[in-house]
């Protein structure tokens, strides 16, 4: 369980996790809460934590537990996931910018549909520009943390297309230094740039998805990752630890 009071830290400001944020729309109050971005993250349910699955890297394997010790964003995504290879670049563009000691961005693959090896993996970070990330994907079966991390649960995240137990991707976290996941935003936070091609707010999610693989094939798209306000909501999680107990 989230301790109250504990602070998010902001350059020039100080942003609070709510007291009794599980129930709240948002996990922010304060300045931060005012943030785009911010704005896409919803509490995640109590008692959330990194689950202790099996990693498989180029180094061999490793136990996503052991990420534990600094400030995370994790992102989790998968090959077949149009909004995931649309924010994967952003996300390492805040990567190299960010990462350190106390603050890392991390992407996870996990719930492939087809055979993803390291080599798989590498290919296709490298084609999306996101090769800032090691390939980090969930050894076999390879869905376990899409089910513990991206269920919707009952929460109602937009556009009404989680139902209960369903899950989605892209999901991103945020998960403390003890590992306790903290708030996730789930879907694709962005609109299109430059593109000629409007997508209505009444869409299915198939004809969302489409749209955006036509978009994204057009280098038309960027995530809110790529904002001003991506930016300076990264710079914040960056800010020593997330949590100051």
């Amino acid at each position: 369980m989230i301790v109250a009071r504990r602070t998010v830290l902001a350059a020039g400001a100080a942003a609070m996790i709510a007291p009794g944020a599980r129930a709240a729309t948002s996990p922010f109050v304060g300045a931060v809460a005012a943030n785009s971005v911010a704005q896409g993250f919803h509490p995640a349910p109590d008692g959330m934590e990194l689950p202790d699955v099996e990693l498989v890297s180029p180094a061999g394997p490793r136990r996503l537990r052991n990420l534990r010790g600094r400030t995370l964003l994790l992102s989790l995504w998968a090959e077949w996931c149009a909004p995931c290879l649309i924010e994967l670049p952003d996300l390492a563009a805040l990567k190299t910018r960010h990462d350190s000691d106390r603050f890392q961005v991390v992407a996870v693959l996990s719930g492939a549909r087809k055979k993803m090896e390291i080599p798989e993996t590498t290919a296709l970070l490298a084609k999306v520009k996101a090769q800032a990330f090691e390939p980090l994907l969930e050894a076999a079966p390879g869905d376990r943390l899409l089910h513990a991390l991206a269920a919707a649960g009952t929460a109602d995240l937009g556009d009404g297309i989680l139902a209960k137990g369903k899950t989605s991707l892209p999901c991103n976290l945020l998960v403390d230094p003890r590992g306790r996941v903290v708030a996730r935003q789930f879907g694709l936070q962005s609109a299109p740039l430059r593109s000629t091609e409007t997508i209505p707010a009444n869409a299915s999610l198939q004809e969302k998805m489409a749209a955006a693989k036509r978009i994204m094939a057009a280098g038309q798209m960027r995530s809110n990752w790529a904002t001003p306000d991506g930016e300076a909501f990264t710079a914040l999680l960056a800010e020593g630890r997330l949590f100051r107990r």
